[in-house]
């Protein structure tokens, strides 16, 4: 079986359509035996993301002009119609990921693997299928595999700081002076994703403060999520990956559409969302942080809401799909 991923990253638009889409080749390669080929306009960073996972990058001119694929997975925003028509031509079956997007879409298959209610796109292939919601959030197969910490009742020892894979806001270098200001006896883990320009500067803003951290390209961050006690993060796949494991977090916004995600899992009291970074301002940031840490009671409502919230098993349902549509198509 071959299965063909083109997907977009860089430093405006973070990691995390890459990272999903790693999550749904290494979920298919837990299924069967599949050949994974993939394409993204940085190829460096394709090439870190995908790291110890075996594959083929192809530039996008090879995948239009070369031989077809059982399957075409697409997550790049704004992806255009005419593509989609060029693509459905190289293979079976054409998936789609997009989480805000209105159409037209070709796709047998749209994922909008978040929470936003909106109205429904203008989908122009019959019988074309939509999954959407709790039960398709795509995760690293790691979070199945683990079991929520129980043991999150009692005041916060380790704090966890991320922005994503690439931080376009510049939010870690902005909230080390903020979380000076945290009492003694918290130790802060600050991780610096791939695509994060000058990671240095971390390290200098530090300065000498034992009490932080700097973790470079974790390999495992469902682990480091699930031992951590609070968290401050971005809004997005960094969200849901921490309210699956059920991490007491203070969410960021990187833009209005981690925004408007971060706000329906505020409402359901699952974490509290700061808002736009843009907005938020520093003291907001000390005293939400410094609640979040310190109030045993409202950490106990965030970290059971927030479990309530997120399936840890959304990658193997959408795999698991992918591969029935093309067992039907094949007899």
């Amino acid at each position: 079986m071959k299965v063909c991923i083109l997907a977009e990253g860089g430093r405006d638009i973070g990691l995390g359509h890459l990272y999903r889409c790693r999550s749904i080749a290494i979920e298919l390669r837990e299924q069967t035996k599949v050949d994974i080929f993939a394409s993204c306009p940085e190829e460096n960073l394709l090439r870190s993301v995908f790291e110890g996972l075996s594959y083929r990058f192809l530039k996008p001119e090879e995948i239009y002009n070369g031989a077809s694929f059982d399957a075409v997975i697409v997550d790049i925003p704004g992806f255009s119609y005419e593509s989609q028509q060029t693509l459905r031509k190289k293979c079976k079956l054409l998936i789609g990921i997009d989480d805000s997007g209105e159409g037209p879409f070709d796709y047998d298959v749209l994922i909008r693997p978040n929470f936003l209610q909106m109205s429904a796109p203008r989908m122009t292939r019959a019988g074309a299928q939509i999954l959407a919601g709790r039960d398709c959030i795509i995760l690293h197969p790691a979070f199945s595999k683990l079991t929520p910490s129980t043991e999150r009742s009692d005041k916060a020892k380790e704090l966890l700081i991320c922005f994503g894979g690439s931080d376009p806001g510049g939010l870690t270098l902005r909230v080390i002076p903020v979380l000076r200001q945290l009492p003694a006896g918290i130790s802060i883990d600050i991780i610096v994703g791939r695509g994060f320009s000058r990671p240095e500067r971390v390290v200098d803003l530090i300065g000498g403060d034992n009490r932080f951290s700097v973790l470079l390209n974790v390999p495992d961050l469902a682990e480091m999520l699930n031992t951590c006690s609070a968290a401050l993060i971005a809004g997005g796949t960094l969200m849901y990956e921490a309210c699956a494991l059920g991490v007491p977090s203070v969410v960021i916004c990187q833009n209005e559409e981690q925004n408007r995600e971060a706000a329906v899992f505020a409402e359901q009291h699952a974490v509290l969302n700061l808002g736009s970074a843009k907005s938020v301002c520093d003291s907001i940031i000390i005293d939400a942080v410094g609640k979040v840490c310190c109030d045993t009671e409202l950490r106990k409502e965030l970290s059971g809401n927030a479990k309530k919230m997120v399936s840890r098993t959304g990658v193997q349902r959408v795999a698991t799909m992918i591969l029935d549509k093309l067992a039907q198509m094949t007899g």
